[in-house]
C-alpha cells in the first residue's frame, strides 16, 4: 500500500524554510511509532475526513507548528515519491509514499512554534542554502535542488 501524503516548502519574509524534527511515524492505523530523529519539511498522511489536499496541508502545519498562519501559494507539479525500508514498512504498514508538495508562506509574527502532534520534536527556520546539508531524506534534497533551489 502506498501512502499518500502532502508536504510544504514553507517560507517566511526572508526566505528561510521550515523544517521540522520528526521523532514519530503514524502507522497505517494511527498509532505513533517512535523512529530516530531526523529534520524534514512539514508533512503527513492525508486522511480520510481531509476534503482537499490543501485542507489536509493546512492541518498538517498546524498539527506540526502549532500555528494556523498559513498562505498556499501554490501546488508544486512534481512529487516526492519513495519506498521506504523494510523495517520500516513492517512497522507502518506502507510499502511507499507519494508526498504532494506546496509552496506555503507564513503569515503570522512568532518564529517559535509549539508542535501539537508529539510525532514533532521542534521547529526551525533554515536559510535556502543549508536546506541541503540539514534534511534527512535523499528524495527531500533533490526536489529542493531540482525546484526549489
Amino acid at each position: 500500500m502506498i501512502r499518500q501524503a502532502v508536504g510544504a516548502i514553507a517560507k517566511r519574509k526572508n526566505g528561510d524554510i521550515l523544517l521540522v524534527e520528526k521523532v514519530k511515524w503514524h502507522d497505517k492505523n494511527g498509532n505513533k511509532v517512535s523512529t530516530i530523529a531526523e529534520w524534514d519539511i512539514p508533512k503527513g498522511g492525508v486522511k480520510s475526513e481531509d476534503e482537499s489536499l490543501q485542507e489536509a496541508l493546512v492541518r498538517e502545519l498546524t498539527e506540526e507548528t502549532g500555528s494556523a498562519e498559513w498562505e498556499i501559494v501554490s501546488q508544486y507539479d512534481a512529487k516526492i515519491q519513495f519506498t521506504f525500508p523494510t523495517s520500516v514498512q513492517e512497522k507502518i504498514g506502507y510499502k511507499g509514499q507519494h508526498t504532494t508538495l506546496f509552496h506555503v508562506v507564513y503569515t503570522g509574527n512568532n518564529d517559535v512554534f509549539t508542535p501539537i502532534d508529539t510525532e514533532i520534536k521542534s521547529c526551525r527556520w533554515v536559510s535556502k542554502e543549508n536546506i541541503v546539508d540539514i534534511v534527512a531524506h535523499e528524495e527531500t534534497k533533490h526536489f529542493f535542488t531540482k525546484f526549489v533551489l
